[in-house]
């Protein structure tokens, strides 16, 4: 469990640092009329919405007597990715070749151990392509097609979402939406009601040791990662709501 609130804790920190910081200086408040409370409300909202892009990244792994042979096979593994790629209508632009590399000996030999080689002196050829996919229902397929030819270790796909803002406005709804319930919540409870709001404010220095307890059902969907298993992006609203409290 510690593992589960730890991960999810360094998804939330990736995205609070996107948050802007508060303005500088004090920051006043309207004030409260006789009777009423103050409640201050940190809440986290959730949105989902399509992916609009992919990107595929296809590690490529061979080994050979020499790092020449080593270099040409990794060369072509890359062409049989490549051909495959445009094969599925992905244009020639959208395809790069990274970190194409071949080593030979001992570090050779314990970096690539899960190829199984017993010799000290074989050369090992990597590289990474990355392919971006227009149609990210596309990208399974294409996926299982590279995961599927020679030296391709793995294939690992990323979902994006190009433009948020419609799943931010709905993520932040979501968060209004379960601050003003636990704002009822809590006015219930000291035979109060919700008078009107005094700020809402995207704010750094929420209590986050809350928000994440384990009980927090949100901690579980920030588990999930922030693409689901159909490809749909997740988009999260961090928000602070500040209630003036009345008497019934």
């Amino acid at each position: 469990m510690r593992k589960s609130v730890v991960a999810a804790w360094l998804a939330l920190s990736s995205i609070v640092a996107a948050v802007p910081a508060a303005a500088d200086g004090p920051i006043t408040l309207p004030p409260l009329a006789p009777g009423e409370a103050l409640l201050e409300i940190s809440a986290i909202g959730v949105a989902t919405s399509p992916a609009t892009s992919a990107t595929l990244n296809v590690a490529i792994s061979v080994e050979a007597p020499t790092d020449a042979e080593a270099r040409s096979m990794a060369g072509a593994a890359i062409a049989r990715v490549e051909a495959a790629a445009r094969a599925a209508g992905v244009a020639a632009a959208d395809i790069e070749t990274r970190n194409v590399d071949a080593m030979t000996g001992p570090l050779g030999n314990a970096m690539y151990s899960e190829m199984n080689s017993t010799s000290e002196d074989m050369a090992y050829g990597v590289a990474t392509v990355v392919i971006r996919v227009r149609n990210p229902a596309a990208a399974p397929g294409l996926q299982r097609t590279l995961g599927g030819l020679p030296d391709v270790g793995y294939v690992e796909p990323e979902y994006r979402l190009d433009d948020d803002s419609v799943a931010r406005r709905s993520a932040r709804a979501d968060a209004l939406r379960r601050a003003r319930a636990d704002a009822d919540g809590y006015a219930a409870s000291m035979n109060m009601r919700v008078a009107r709001v005094l700020r809402v404010t995207e704010r750094v220095g929420l209590d986050f040791m809350s928000i994440m307890s384990p009980d927090n059902p949100l901690v579980r969907e920030m588990e999930a990662g922030r693409t689901t298993n159909d490809g749909q992006i997740r988009v999260v609203a961090v928000l602070g709501v500040d209630y003036a409290l009345a008497p019934r």
